[in-house]
This record gives C-alpha cells, structure tokens and sequence, in this order.
C-alpha cells in the first residue's frame, strides 16, 4: 500500500475483495467528502491519493466485512470492491488495468453515481487482450439471491454442487472449494445421501461426510443454506436399504438421521426427495409410459406427514422435490393446502441448453405456484463447455472416465453444443460461461447448482453471475434452440 496525504480528518476501511483484499476509503477534512480510492490504477491530485489497495489477513476481511454489515444493514459480498469517485469517462463496462494483470471491471453506478467493481477471472484477462468489445456484456447481475419459493430464505444464484466429492475430488480438495465458494458470496450447498457420483456402495454418504468434515471444522453452519436428499427405490441402488426406499415415516427418519450425522448438524435446511416413488418420466426419459403393473405407492399425504414431523422436530426447515413432473408437483402443492402439511418450496430437476423441457409443462408452476427451480447439470455434464467437441477425452473428464453418462452426448446434442459453442466465440465469451448465465437469468431458477472438479473450473463458474446476456445474445440463442430443440431430455 502506498500513500501520499496531508493528515485527513477520517480513513475508515471499507469493502472486502475475494475476501483478502481490502479498498480503502480516504476522507478529506471535513470528513464528509470522499477524496479517491482506486483499484490498481487511476490518479487524482487531490490531498490524499491511494495507488494501490492492501492484503489483509482473512480473518480481518471477515471481521470488516461483518462491522460493515452491522453498520449499513447490508452485506458487501466479496463479489465486489467500491470505488468512491468515478471518472467521468466511466461507463458500465469499463476496464481499469491493475498490477499483475488484476484488472478490475465497472459493474454498475447506483442513485448516487458510485460505481461497483469486480476482479476479472484470469480466463478473462487473457481474454480482454481479443475481445475487449464484448465486456459491456459482463455487466453484474444486481441480484445476487433470490427468494427460495414461499420459505422466506435468499439463496445465491449459484449453488455449489458437491456430488464429485469422494469420487472425483478428495476431502482437501472439497474443502478447497467450499472456502473458496463461500467466500465468494455462495450460501447455498446441495448434497444428497447417495453421493458421489457415480453411485456405489464403496461411496455411499461420503459427499455428505466430506461436507460435514468442513461445517465441524470450520464452524461456519450459520454461513450456509445446507440442502440434501433421500435416495428413492430402484434396482442401481441395491446399496441404499435393499433399493426398496418407500418415502415412508420410518424410510424418511432412517434416512435423515444418518445424513444428520454424516454431515454434523443439526438440521438441514432443505430435504428433497430425489426422485420419485412412482414410474414416471425422470432420468432422461422424455414421454409417460403406464406400466401395466407398480408396486404399491406410499400415499403423497403420508409422505407429507411424515416430512411434517421431521420439520415440528426441528431437523428440517423445508421440504423439495426433485426429478419432478408437473402431476406430482401439484398433488404435492394441493395436498400440502388441504390438510396442512409442508408445502414445497422447491424443484430440482435438470435444466441446461441442451435441456428445456422444464420450460413445457413446470415453468408455469413455478411462476403461479411460488415454487422455484434449482437448476441441476446446467452444463449438460460439462458437455456446454465444448470440452468434447471433436471426439476429445480431456483426462479425468466425468464422460472420459464414465462414457455411460452419455445423456447429453447424442448426434442431435453433440450437433446443438457445436452451435452453441460457436455462438459464444462469436460473442467473446466462455462457451461455460454463457451456458451458465442463460441459466441465472431465468425467472423461475432460483438457484443454478454448478459442479467443479478444478479450482479454474469453479471460479469461472461462479463468474458466470456477472454475465448478462446481450439482447441479441438471446435471439441468436433461441435461433439455435429453434433449430434443436431439447436434444437430450
């Protein structure tokens, strides 16, 4: 840090960045009018002029962070830093170039013309040197939370996706990517008793107990919205009490008790039932197909019952479904009114470029019914990504190391990814990245859950809230789904 002043009355420090690095807001003498601050470059000549921002120790950028909340009822997430005094040639957009290629972007001017900023991604810095054109587009999403449903939570746009723990990432690296995701501002973590992926009996629980590890050792369960699920029946989870799961009384107690201990807590905030009890359309299956026989079904209201009790007891706030069709999402809505039982709050179900189906028939539900989307595989199983094109079998890649997964990896998908992919060079941007923010911009996703296998992979996923999709963006993204449309339910 380095500065030259003439004693000012007040320096207060003000916002934290990445949660390490600390802006400094310098005021002149009379205390009231703020002189200059600057992200890494930029000059003023009045008395006090700061060139460059300090490191700080995380714990001191936890503790401004929480004395700048108490004072202004408002939490700074580290997505941003503030600059107090933009210049006049300043824009929504504009690129400051910093120290060690730490560019900054303006994000937005709020009512009394401050301009918000954030770091860009190395991938974009590298990027800027091309396509500096297209970063009017990286405009930050204002908002950063939505409302989860009718529960009265705010949730992140971006959820962290945690089934790769134990299979694909270790412990240290699962840690890794939950300090570095909460951090970010991310408060909402999806798990589910049957992770890692791919499921298996050497596996199962371990994601939960990673999860768990990191809330017993960092003591950071009020910084977080925790989200889990019961496994359901089925001969591929013969693993999971017998595959005979019936979303039973005794099957929900049994279940949430051991996921209660694996993830040590004492409640979770979210309890999803991860797919359903009945034979329906999930899982890739596009059409309903009646079975000429099934197995008798646990009654919708006993379920509900039974969720009731388990929220009564304190062990979970709310309840969601997953892998859901419009049918049972309305008897659950319409049995919960009627008798008085939990009433969801929440869909996930997978929804991605590749995949809009949710669009046809649950979209509308979502919208008058208050229940919201958590978007799961936005990516297609990285597919988005471009990572696959051209036969590639990038090493350690989920479709490398499994080809079964081969859901979004059709002709007609392989087809529409080539397009979209193509697009999104088109606009200067991470093919990803621009998979990602279609996401978050929809009005009945609450939260779009991304999965990470490197540290590179969730910082840009976690990126992909500052991107707004230009309005010509989105007309040539429609053109592609026109074109192809849902090629891999």
């Amino acid at each position: 840090k380095k500065e030259t002043h003439d004693t000012p009355k007040q320096i207060a420090t003000a916002i934290d960045v990445n949660g390490h690095d600390i802006l400094k807001r310098v005021y002149s003498e009379d205390g009231k009018s703020p002189v200059v601050t600057t992200c890494g470059g930029g000059n003023t000549e009045p008395k006090v002029v700061v060139q460059s921002y300090r490191e700080v120790r995380t714990e001191e950028a936890k503790r401004l962070r929480r004395e700048s909340k108490q004072k202004t009822g408002k939490d700074h997430t580290p997505f941003r830093a503030k600059k107090i005094v933009p210049r006049e040639d300043e824009k929504v957009g504009t690129v400051t170039p910093g120290l060690n290629n730490d560019h900054m972007i303006s994000l937005t001017r709020d009512k009394d013309q401050d301009v918000y900023w954030r770091k860009l991604t190395p991938l974009e810095c590298e990027r800027l040197q091309t396509v500096p054109d297209h970063y009017t587009d990286l405009v930050s999403n204002t908002q950063r939370y939505k409302m989860l449903g009718n529960s009265g939570i705010n949730v992140s746009i971006i959820c962290l996706g945690t089934m790769t723990y134990g299979e694909q990432n270790t412990e240290k690296e699962g840690h890794r990517q939950l300090d570095y995701a909460i951090d970010e501002g991310v408060n909402f973590i999806d798990s589910a008793e049957l992770y890692a992926i791919p499921p298996k009996v050497e596996t199962y629980g371990k994601t939960e107990s990673i999860i768990g590890s990191w809330l017993s050792m960092r003591g950071r369960r009020n910084e977080v919205i925790l989200a889990s699920k019961i496994a359901g029946a089925g001969e591929w989870v013969n693993h999971i009490r017998g595959g005979k799961t019936r979303f039973t009384e005794d099957y929900i107690t049994e279940a949430l008790s051991a996921s209660l201990k694996r993830l040590k807590t004492d409640y979770i905030d979210l309890y999803q039932l991860h797919w359903p009890e009945r034979n329906t359309n999930y899982f890739g299956k596009l059409g309903y197909e009646a079975g000429d026989t099934e197995a008798a079904l646990t009654p919708i209201k006993e379920t509900l019952c039974a969720l009731k009790k388990q929220v009564e007891a304190g062990k979970i706030r709310y309840v969601g479904l997953s892998n859901e069709t419009p049918w049972g999402i309305m008897q659950f809505l319409t049995l919960a009114k009627v008798y008085d039982l939990p009433v969801i709050v929440s869909v996930q179900n997978p929804y991605n470029l590749l995949n809009r189906t949710y669009e046809i028939g649950n979209a509308e539900i979502s919208h008058r019914e208050n229940v919201s989307l958590l978007a799961y595989s936005p990516l297609g199983f990285g597919v988005l990504s471009g990572k696959y094109l051209n036969n590639k079998k990038p090493a350690e890649a989920r479709i490398t190391k499994w080809p079964n997964y081969a859901r979004y990896s059709s002709e007609q998908g392989t087809a529409a990814t080539r397009s979209y992919v193509a697009l999104a060079m088109k606009y200067g941007l991470d093919p990803a990245q621009m998979a990602l923010a279609f996401v978050n911009e929809q009005a009945f996703v609450a939260s779009n859950i991304i999965g990470a296998t490197t540290m590179l992979q969730l910082e840009s996923n976690i990126a992909s809230v500052d991107i707004q999709l230009s309005r010509e963006l989105r007309s040539d993204i429609e053109e592609v789904h026109n074109k192809h449309p849902n090629p891999s339910p």
